[in-house]
């Protein structure tokens, strides 16, 4: 659940951030230098890619890794602490 309210908080900073970025860095396949057309081309995708996966499936890992995390005393899941070190 945090996860989700870190990912509201967040979300639209990063979109603008990612979206001021891909069009500087597409700006930059308009060259007629064919190097510089791709790495702009390339960077952009890589960008656009990267905020996908980042507010997409970032949050799922996040969240999915906190519902298996276990207790290093009893073994149980979070949820269930049942050993007396644990309260």
């Amino acid at each position: 659940i945090s996860a989700l309210g870190a990912q509201r908080g967040v979300g639209l900073p990063i979109v603008l951030a990612t979206i001021a970025l891909v069009v500087g860095f597409a700006g930059l396949g308009r060259s007629e230098f064919v190097p510089t057309a791709t790495f702009g081309i390339l960077t952009a995708a890589a960008l656009l890619a990267g905020t996908v996966v980042n507010l997409v499936m970032l949050p799922v890992l996040v969240s999915g890794a906190a519902r298996t995390r276990r207790c290093q005393v009893c073994g149980e899941t979070e949820s269930r602490h049942e050993c007396s070190p644990c309260r």
